[in-house]
Formats: C-alpha cells, structure tokens, sequence
C-alpha cells in the first residue's frame, strides 16, 4: 500500500520557522552593527575636525593675531572673529551630523551647541571637559547632538568630547 501513495515533497513547518528565526537574527544584527558603525565613523571625522581646529587656533596665538585669539579658560571675552580666523587656515568645517558648517566659539555656555566647536586657551581636556591648563588650548566638540537643559544646567542630552594639546 505505501508504494501506491506517491511521497509528498516540500518543507515541514519546523523548517520554515528555523529559517525565518535565523534570517531575524540576521537583519537584528545588521539594524543594531550598522548604525553603531556609522556613528563611530562620524565620531572619528568630528575628532580629525576638532584636531585641525586645535592645530590652527595654536598657530594663530603663536602668531599672536589679538582679534583672533580665543578667550581664556578663567573668562575672556567671546571672541566672533574666530570662526573667519581658524576657517581661513583650515578651510570650511562641516558636521558629519548636520552638513551645517562649525562656528568657532570661545563662550561654552550656551544653550544648544549641535554645529559649534569651542576654542578656549589655557585650558585642558580631562575626562572630556576643560579644566585649567598653563599655556594649553583646549577644544570642545559634539559626538552626538547636544542640548543643554536650561531649566537645570546639570542636565543635558548627547556626548560632548575634547581635545588638547
């Protein structure tokens, strides 16, 4: 009799379940490196900005140019020609993030600073934040979007980083 009945052919259920388990696993893994990759990529471009950013504001106060010195870490006045200053050495910046181009600032109190970089001499990069340092020059700059609360400055979104020399 069993050789009468001709033999079906095909996938049983548990095969097509295994199947579309593994493919999952395979699109979760890609959905979770790939964002993960790209972010590490735009981190590295924002650091080799924020170096050439330090290598122009050092030569600049090496060339003593007053109207395009940063301000100093223990206060100073904001100085708004710094952008045209370092920009003119290390041509335009521009955020992997946003495509916005960096304004230079040397005022790191502001609300949100998503495309600004800051410069402030005298001072050093600890733990990613400046502190005072003899004759350094410290820069500031965003990993990933940056607001400050302002109804509690304690608190704020994103990861800043800094560099100095």
């Amino acid at each position: 009799m069993k050789k009468l009945m001709p033999k079906l052919k095909g996938f049983t259920i548990i095969e097509v379940i295994i199947v579309l388990v593994i493919g999952a696993v395979i699109m979760l893994a890609v959905f979770v490196v790939v964002p993960q990759l790209q972010r590490q990529n735009r981190e590295s471009q924002m650091r080799q900005i924020a170096q050439r950013v330090l290598v122009a504001a050092r030569e600049l106060q090496e060339q003593g140019q007053a109207n395009c010195k940063p301000a100093d870490y223990d206060g100073g006045t904001d100085n708004r020609n710094l952008t045209s200053c370092i920009t003119s050495i290390t041509g335009a910046l521009k955020n992997p993030f946003s495509g916005a181009s960096y304004l230079i600032q040397t005022n790191n109190r502001a609300a949100g600073w998503r495309d600004w970089i800051y410069v402030i001499s005298n001072a050093k990069c600890v733990n990613n934040s400046l502190t005072s340092g003899n004759g350094a020059i410290g820069v500031l700059y965003t990993v990933e979007p940056y607001l400050l609360n302002t109804s509690n400055p304690d608190r704020s979104t994103g990861i800043v980083r800094c560099v100095s020399d």
